[in-house]
């Protein structure tokens, strides 16, 4: 019983680091494609 618990929360940590993985990949694209953006348009004048 106890160590099908720590296998859930495991599991569940695992899932939770993930996800914020995969959040702060997707800010961090987005930051790099809107400076991007901007240098292109400054570039641009």
């Amino acid at each position: 019983m106890r160590l099908e618990l720590r296998n859930y929360w495991r599991h569940l940590l695992g899932v939770t680091v993930n996800d914020l993985l995969y959040v702060g990949l997707t800010i961090v694209v987005f930051a790099v494609l809107i400076l991007l953006v901007k240098g292109v348009e400054r570039f641009e004048r």
